[in-house]
């Protein structure tokens, strides 16, 4: 099939097994290796543990500034270039951290370029893939999809580990960030994010069913108990892996660890993490109303 674009896709599942790598290469390099090179890293550029482990929070504050931009740059159909420029800018962000010589230019490189990177790779943008190639069923699709993200949490770390024992963190943000750019084409090439004949964008003019979908203004989303409900615990299962995952390899190696073991602690968290409905102990404490369908926000 001829996708948009002149992009070319075979089968559906396909677009699982793209959005597999996105989801891999957006929390991988970003958010679980992180940890592995914190130590050489205050010790090289200065700044303290402190001053390091600073740099993912800032990610996670640039993050939450751009996600509703990403949302509405996915309504407008820019899903496929989004992607591509992600993978783009978490490479390059990972080549210029490896020639860091000052701890600003980690606040830049990680703060900025491998931000958007994994907030365009992860998340919101491979999710409305699925979305729109599996509408009948797309909880076992985005289940799969998503298990790029755990994947990444039990691979990286050791590897980033190993990498950095056979040469230093910057060897390995090198490797990581090469690997990433030679896997940018392939996305923009695989990329479809309709499936032929379900133009969603701008100009599409939609059926009568979709075009009596309501409709709601970003203002008054932002009143949507709901809403405030789903990021509250967004951003407390966010803070609590970052916490862990920056500061766990440093902790373990303090006590007498080797980075290796530690890097391997670090996978096990992962484990658990695979898509999953959330435990029914916060479900009861934070109800949540069910909607009978998706609405979408102008």
């Amino acid at each position: 099939l001829n996708g948009e674009d002149g992009a070319v896709v075979t089968k559906p599942w396909m677009m699982i097994a793209v959005t597999f790598v996105t989801n891999f290469m957006g929390l991988g390099f970003a958010f679980y290796a992180f940890g592995i090179f914190l130590k050489p890293m205050s010790e090289e550029l200065g700044g303290g543990r402190l001053g390091v482990s600073l740099i993912p929070l800032a990610m996670g504050v640039v993050g939450a500034v751009m996600t509703p931009f990403l949302g509405r740059w996915v309504a407008r159909g820019r899903v496929r270039g989004l992607l591509f420029a992600g993978a783009l800018a978490t490479g390059i962000g990972l080549l210029a951290a490896s020639r860091s010589t000052q701890l600003w230019h980690l606040d830049i490189t990680f703060g900025v370029l491998l931000s958007f990177g994994q907030n365009t790779l992860y998340g919101i943008l491979p999710q409305a893939v699925i979305v729109n190639w599996f509408r009948n069923n797309p909880a076992r699709a985005l289940g799969f999809s998503l298990l790029g993200a755990s994947t990444s949490g039990v691979v990286i770390p050791p590897i980033a580990s190993w990498l950095a024992e056979i040469g230093s963190w910057r060897w390995a943000c090198e490797v990581f960030g090469w690997a990433c750019l030679a896997v940018a084409p392939f996305i923009f090439w695989l990329v479809v994010a309709n499936p032929p004949g379900r133009d969603r964008g701008p100009e599409s003019e939609g059926t009568a069913e979709e075009e009596q979908t309501e409709v709601i203004s970003t203002r008054d989303a932002l009143g949507q108990p709901t809403l405030w409900i789903l990021a509250g615990r967004a951003t407390l299962g966010y803070v609590g892996m970052l916490g862990i995952l920056t500061h766990l390899v440093p902790l373990l190696t303090d006590y007498g660890l080797t980075p290796a073991h530690a890097a391997w602690i670090v996978s096990s968290t992962a484990v658990g993490s695979t898509p999953r409905p959330s435990p029914a102990r916060i479900q009861a404490l934070f109800p949540i109303p069910r909607c009978p369908r998706p609405i979408p926000i102008s």
